[in-house]
């Protein structure tokens, strides 16, 4: 599987590509939204591992942005988010509604 894993912290970044990687996905990283777009523009993800929240915006916007462009490749979240608020807008049922 192709992946690409967008995470701002380069510790977090790391351990994230590395585990993906040792199980044999092919891992494209990306530190930032706007790197994370240009790989997007350019190749096919079977899955986006995407961080919530980024320092020039949030990986629940993108995937909105994305999903209006048809990119229709399934995400998951990675987030230090703990309020149940939090939990409820990255919920299926609550994503369904961009897709």
């Amino acid at each position: 599987m192709r992946l690409l894993v967008l995470e701002d912290q380069a510790d977090l970044h790391r351990a994230a590509a590395g585990c993906l990687r040792s199980s044999g996905h092919a891992v494209d990283g990306a530190p930032d939204r706007d790197t994370a777009e240009s790989f997007v523009r350019s190749c096919v993800y079977d899955v986006f591992v995407l961080d919530r929240l980024l320092p020039n915006g949030d990986g629940m916007t993108l995937l909105r942005q994305w999903r209006e462009r048809c990119v229709l490749t399934p995400a998951l979240f990675l987030t230090a988010c703990a309020r149940v608020e939090d939990r409820i807008v990255g919920s299926p049922t609550t994503l369904a509604t961009i897709w």
